[in-house]
């Protein structure tokens, strides 16, 4: 007799409700499906013939590029795809807080990055992460997506002066940056 092991070669589970539909002969009920909404992040969707699709201005896709000898990945873009840089480029970082002299009234889901490694170098290569120095403490963390841009006059012919030649942290959902929420950024150059 076997003590504490139990084998569980033949063991199935099956739901109660369709077990005794099968014993009784009976097929399963079969139901309509009229519509598909997408969750986070999902596109597509609706009534009748539908697709779905990752939407990766929220989700990262797998990694799918490489980088030749004496290159090193950088970055990795939200379509998979990397930046390479040489080995050995100086790397450097800084910690990002939103305050409120960071974030504009006219656009909340933004903070300014104002940083001499930064500013007015649109070939700057960042990576920016939420940061958490007190895991479980009084830390506000930000939940919400977030991507860089950098901010020229040929990008934004009407923004204020003061978001010109910088490079911005930025909701990708659109909601407001709170003040106190802060962000590692890792510059290479």
């Amino acid at each position: 007799m076997p003590t504490g092991k139990m084998r569980m070669r033949h063991l199935m589970v099956v739901p109660l409700g369709f077990a005794a539909l099968m014993a009784a002969g009976a097929a399963p009920a079969v139901g309509v499906v009229r519509s598909i909404t997408a969750g986070f992040g999902l596109a597509g969707g609706g009534t009748g013939d539908v697709t779905l699709a990752v939407n990766t201005a929220v989700v990262q896709q797998r990694v799918s590029g490489a980088c030749a000898a004496g290159q090193a990945i950088a970055a990795v873009l939200s379509d998979g795809s990397v930046t390479c840089r040489p080995v050995g480029t100086p790397i450097t970082a800084f910690v990002h807080t939103a305050t409120a002299d960071t974030i504009p009234e006219v656009e909340p889901g933004v903070t300014i990055i104002d940083h001499p490694l930064t500013n007015g170098d649109p070939a700057a290569i960042l990576t920016v992460t939420r940061r958490v120095s007190d895991p479980g403490g009084a830390n506000l963390v930000d939940p919400h997506p977030i991507a860089v841009m950098y901010v020229t006059t040929a990008t934004c012919p009407s923004c204020n002066p003061v978001f010109l030649e910088k490079w911005l942290i930025t909701h990708a959902d659109s909601t407001v940056i709170p003040v106190g929420v802060a962000f590692n950024v890792l510059v290479a150059k």
